[in-house]
């Protein structure tokens, strides 16, 4: 990824389609890290529904503000909202921190804006995370539902039973 935009680059399911500011790079080749620089979005797209996205973050340089915006479609037409990640400011060149938020609707896109104080200010992303789980919670009715149904059937078995027995 260098230039103006970075080229496709996929990530265990997210793929970092372009970041808009002034240079993007990957830094690393054990533990790649995305290395940005000017104020900028990174779209990135999921090969699942996510409903949390989360990443560590190194400042090299100045403070820099986040936001981000989430889309139920690949093509980012149809917007779910944005959030506001607030400013991020570090004591100390190279500290870490974690960024991180959550949607109740899932989501295919996520837009990631990086705004820093100065014009040359450089913001690092490691660690990406993000839940693809399909894992869903049931809603208390259908549990209802379900041991009602188990307790019929444990009382026809009951009925057969004593019926055989007679």
């Amino acid at each position: 990824m260098s230039g103006s935009r970075c080229c496709r680059v996929a990530e265990d399911g997210a793929t970092f389609t372009n970041y808009t500011g002034l240079q993007a790079n990957i830094v690393g080749f054990v533990n790649p890290t995305l290395f940005m620089t000017g104020t900028g979005t990174l779209t990135v797209l999921f090969d699942q529904p996510v409903t949390m996205l989360g990443f560590t973050n190194v400042l090299s340089f100045g403070l820099t503000t986040l936001s981000a915006e989430v889309f139920a479609d690949t093509a980012g037409v149809l917007s779910l909202g944005d959030v506001n990640l607030g400013p991020v400011m570090f004591a100390t060149f190279g500290e870490t921190a974690f960024t991180g938020f959550g949607s109740v609707t899932p989501f295919l896109r996520a837009e990631i804006f990086f705004d820093p104080l100065v014009t040359a200010g450089s913001f690092r992303i490691d660690d990406f995370l993000f839940d693809d789980s399909d894992a869903t919670v049931p809603e208390p009715g259908t549990v209802s539902l379900a041991l009602l149904g188990l307790g019929l059937v444990g009382e026809r078995i009951r009925r057969y039973r004593r019926a055989s027995v007679l």
